[in-house]
This record gives C-alpha cells, sequence and structure tokens, in this order.
C-alpha cells in the first residue's frame, strides 16, 4: 500500500496510487475513498474538517494529513466531526497514532461536534478519556486552554 504524500506546493496527493485533487486556496482534499478533508489555519489553530466516513479505506488518507501536522509541529488542533457519518477502529487508531506523535512537542488535539452514533463510539472505547471532545470550536478551544 503506498502512502499518501503531499506533492510540492500540495497540489496533488497520492493514495493507494490514486491522485487526488487540492486546492491551494482552501486546503481542501477530496479522495477517492469518498472523504474530504478541508483544512485551515489561523491564530496558530489548525482545524481540519472531516466529510464522510472515515473507515480502513480513509484512514491513510487522514493519516497523512495528521502525520504532516505533527511534521510541522501543529501546537494545537481541531478536528471538525460535524459531516461525519461513522469512524471505524482503523479511524481510531489513526487518531491515536497522532497524538503519540505530537507529544514530544505537546501538540493539543481536541475534537467536536461528533453525531451521537459516532461519540459512542469514541465512548465505548474509552477514547472520551484521552481526547478532549466538545460540541463546539469554541468550547474545544477554551478546554484546550484550560489543560496544563
Amino acid at each position: 500500500m503506498e502512502k499518501a504524500a503531499r506533492g510540492k506546493g500540495g497540489i496533488l496527493r497520492k493514495v493507494d496510487g490514486r491522485k487526488n485533487q487540492t486546492s491551494h486556496r482552501s486546503g481542501r482534499t477530496v479522495f477517492p475513498c469518498g472523504m474530504e478533508i478541508v483544512k485551515t489555519e489561523a491564530n496558530g489553530v489548525t482545524t481540519l474538517k472531516l466529510k464522510g466516513e472515515i473507515d480502513l479505506h480513509a484512514s491513510p488518507a487522514l493519516r497523512a494529513e495528521l502525520q504532516s501536522c505533527a511534521a510541522d509541529k501543529t501546537p494545537v488542533l481541531l478536528v471538525d466531526f460535524t459531516d461525519v457519518e461513522y469512524i471505524d477502529s482503523s479511524g481510531l487508531a489513526t487518531f491515536i497514532e497522532y497524538v503519540r506523535e505530537a507529544a514530544p512537542f505537546k501538540g493539543k488535539i481536541a475534537l467536536y461536534g461528533l453525531k451521537k452514533k459516532v461519540r459512542t463510539i469514541f465512548d465505548l472505547v474509552r477514547l472520551n478519556e484521552l481526547f478532549t471532545i466538545t460540541d463546539s470550536a469554541e468550547a474545544a478551544l477554551a478546554a484546550l486552554a484550560a489543560q496544563k
């Protein structure tokens, strides 16, 4: 399986040998698996807005984006789950990997906007104890700011 790679200037990405289009302006990437990632940065906070299902097919693309954030030593990462309908164990593992990769530089991550069905999955495996999970970006930032 081929890892996702960021081309010069973020124009093309490859996942499993397929090209994915990325827009320079919005940071929007649509993958063949149907998942969409929009990356924005403002005031030292990076936000990934996810859309679709995070499953075995989408996890490599998400992993590449999170690895990029870790490589950039992103201090604060918010993940918008508003448009995520489903996440499986490979998706959960991808987020756990990010936490491990971000630990050396004390990178913080918060998830927000989870639908009840998705939130239940995090709660069942007790990942709500590892991740800051809130209803909104504002609440996520406030919760992260309160952490030491």
